[in-house]
């Protein structure tokens, strides 16, 4: 029978709801863990290595549909943070690494379940801990202190594990598991990634992830190798270099204000935040959902993972251009710090804007053998067809436009009232099939005409798991759309706003839903 102890949880019951009600995601759950395992195995590495020298970190994420597990085989939590782990705001004695808050485990615990249970065993020590948390019994009782279970175990066992039961429907149902696994790998490339000459800055110790039943690996994007732009426009032969540039590490001074409690100024010191990173060019036809940059903070993203940066300095500000579309990058920063839950880098958009351009200034001044090249400028003339430079000039010469407004197919109706003074199909025909949570749902899409005053769409729902949705071509909005030439997001969007709202109406029917559930189709179907 194992022995029992208590263990510290002070907390007000009033911020346990909070926590229980951050706007938080499935997905950030998911890295707090991932987070803590990583830093355990970090904290007690060497004394790891020892016991086994080709150690690797494994952590593996489960779900059943009734219990999330996650199980990791790092360093443990020894006696000293064990104390610690279940205490709101009890910080680890590390506070340099990935668990800096003393607050994800509690918090993603909280958020997504109304029972855990953590389990764990230190390097170094023969016992294993256990502790079940109950949130309800927690706040009912305004307990302070929880019963914790000790049994023994061998020396060298290390290992936690936490276990999520008595889930919180409205976090956990409906969840793209395909998305998840694809962004966790996203956010950890860095312990993923295989060493190479040119990422070796950047690369952690390398582990494996185990989510929800897919070992995770990361895919390099490669980079365009074709020659200097205007080496083809002028008939030039050259070699062809592959377009990627690694910058160093730099220093940028920052001054930050320190305020007492009352708000009153305390000091102003200064501090520098270094930047490092790497610059690319995509391989041609090889652009959707991966342009843009990210930002990382010790060896992980921290923003860029569903809407990526794009900085004016190097990305420029039309999304048409092609430097907008072929330029990606990592930039990594050293001395900054990151919001509670690790989606932003505090540094104000000045800094942030100067840092960029110092970073364009690098790109413009590039060397390869011998000879120095503006990498922003490849990215933004490079052709795909290779063209003379006299072919070029002909084909960007001014052409009368005789392009119609609306650039989509006549199909005929049995409505059609065969009025061709607007310019608009009369009726158009686009289909997409949706899961809405386990049930796959064919949309069809109808654009026809209506008035400007009409609403710019309705749908109605079939037995058939069917959706109509009725477009008006007459609408303002819809008329900018296709003069845009956005019609196909346009479409795509509508479908994913019709889905949230049939999905809210069959669950709580709280208008926060409509945007919960919008967000997971957009970062599913539109991979934007």
């Amino acid at each position: 029978m194992p022995n029992t102890n208590t263990i510290p949880i002070s907390f007000k019951t009033s911020a346990y709801g909070i926590l229980k009600h951050l706007n938080a995601t499935i997905l950030g759950v998911f890295c707090e863990f991932i987070d803590n395992s990583i830093q355990s195995y970090l904290n007690d590495k060497i004394k790891i290595h020892q016991i086994d020298p080709n150690f690797k970190l494994k952590i593996k994420i489960t779900y059943d549909g009734d219990e999330i597990v996650i199980r990791d085989n790092a360093g443990g939590i020894d006696a000293n943070n064990f104390d610690r782990a279940l205490k709101p705001g009890g910080k680890a004695l590390n506070t340099e690494g990935l668990n800096e808050f003393g607050l994800g485990m509690k918090y993603a615990a909280v958020w997504v379940s109304n029972e855990w249970q953590l389990t764990s065993s230190a390097i170094g020590e023969t016992v294993e801990r256990s502790v079940i948390f109950n949130y309800k019994k927690v706040t009912e009782q305004e307990l302070e202190v929880l019963p914790y279970g000790e049994r023994p175990v061998e020396v060298n066992s290390h290992y936690t594990e936490v276990r999520l039961r008595q889930l919180e429907k409205k976090h956990v149902y409906p969840w793209q598991k395909d998305y998840i696994k694809r962004k966790i790998a996203y956010i950890y490339r860095n312990f993923l990634r295989e060493k190479t000459d040119f990422h070796n800055e950047w690369v952690e110790e390398n582990i494996e992830l185990d989510v929800l039943g897919e070992k995770l690996i990361w895919e390099e994007y490669g980079f365009l190798n074709k020659p200097w732009y205007e080496d083809i426009l002028n008939d030039i032969k050259s070699n062809n270099i592959e377009w990627k540039y690694k910058f160093p590490w730099f220093n940028y001074p920052v001054e930050e204000n320190i305020f007492s409690d009352d708000g009153s100024l305390i000091r102003t010191q200064k501090r520098n935040i270094e930047v490092s990173g790497f610059v690319g060019i995509l391989p041609d036809g090889n652009h959707k959902g991966k342009n843009g940059f990210v930002l990382l903070r010790r060896g992980r993203v921290v923003e860029g993972v569903d809407n990526r940066i794009y900085p004016i300095h190097i990305s420029g500000k039309s999304a048409r251009a092609f430097k907008y579309i072929r330029l990606y990058g990592e930039i990594h920063f050293r001395g900054a710090d990151i919001s509670f839950d690790k989606s932003k880098i505090l540094i104000n958009n000045e800094i942030r804007n100067k840092i960029f351009d110092a970073i364009s200034g690098y790109l413009k001044n590039i060397e390869f053998e011998s000879k120095h090249y503006d990498l922003i400028l490849q990215a933004d003339k490079h052709r795909v067809a290779a063209k003379t430079k006299s072919q070029l000039i002909k084909d960007e010469l001014p052409v009368p436009d005789t392009t119609p407004t609306v650039i989509l197919p006549k199909v005929s109706s049995p409505n059609d009232d065969e009025d061709t003074n607007s310019g608009l199909p009369s009726f158009h025909n686009y289909s997409k099939n949706y899961n809405i949570g386990s049930k796959v749902t064919k949309y069809e899409t109808l654009i026809n005409k209506g008035s400007i005053h009409d609403k710019l769409y309705t749908y109605s729902t079939h037995e058939s798991k069917g959706v109509t949705i009725n477009v008006n071509s007459e609408h303002p909005v819809f008329n900018y759309i296709v003069k845009e030439n956005n019609l196909e997001f346009f479409i795509n969007f509508l479908n994913c706003l019709v889905a949230a709202e049939i999905q809210s109406k069959a669950g709580r029917n709280d208008p926060r839903d409509i945007k919960n559930y919008l967000n997971n189709h957009l970062s599913q179907f539109i991979n934007i």
